[in-house]
């Protein structure tokens, strides 16, 4: 299986990066293929809303210069699309949204449908990590996860909810044993 996962954290070494990393790890020790791309940085920039993505049918084009178009391009070559954020409101963070914004570009103007996805059938996880509980606070982050998967006519393959993070150093045995579970859920490991 090809995975492209995606850090949104501005902490390159923080929770959801330590986190992400142990589920990556789990993967690859499996056999997968694993890329991960970090937007953490604001690498990425804000949709601009101008529609030049609709005017090649078959590939995420978009106007705006920078790295989000090889994001999607790998997206496409992929069989599972990783999420992985810190909670930013009761969301995914903003470096990450940015993205999930830009990937307007993978929907296409359909005459039969009014559009068409290019991630048609694609599965998507998300990984999330807060410094709070779960309950009314990180699960507030899945339902606009799975209605962009839905959107795109994805597959949503799941997601991973790890509350009250401190430090990275702090995750401890039982984290990394959920990360690791996730891992094999995902790859269909027993």
């Amino acid at each position: 299986m090809r995975v492209c996962s995606v850090l949104g954290s501005p902490r390159p070494q923080g929770n959801t990066a330590r986190v992400l990393g142990w589920v990556e790890d789990e993967l690859k020790k499996a056999g997968h293929e694993v890329l991960r791309v970090d937007v953490g940085r604001g690498q990425i920039r804000p949709c601009q809303e101008c529609y030049g993505c609709h005017a090649n049918l078959e590939e995420p084009d978009c106007m705006v210069d920078d790295l989000a178009p090889n994001i999607f391009r790998e997206w496409l070559k992929s069989d599972l699309i990783l999420l992985a954020s810190p909670l930013f409101c009761w969301g995914v963070s903003a470096q990450l949204k940015a993205l999930i914004d830009r990937a307007y570009c993978l929907i296409k103007p359909d005459g039969k449908k009014g559009y068409r996805s290019l991630l048609n059938g694609q599965r998507v996880a998300l990984i999330m990590t807060a410094g709070d509980a779960i309950e009314d606070n990180l699960d507030r982050a899945v339902p606009p996860h799975r209605s962009f998967v839905e959107f795109f006519n994805g597959r949503d393959a799941g997601n991973l909810l790890i509350p009250f993070c401190t430090k990275p150093e702090e995750l401890g045995a039982a984290v990394e044993a959920q990360a690791r579970a996730f891992a094999h859920t995902l790859a269909g490991i027993s």
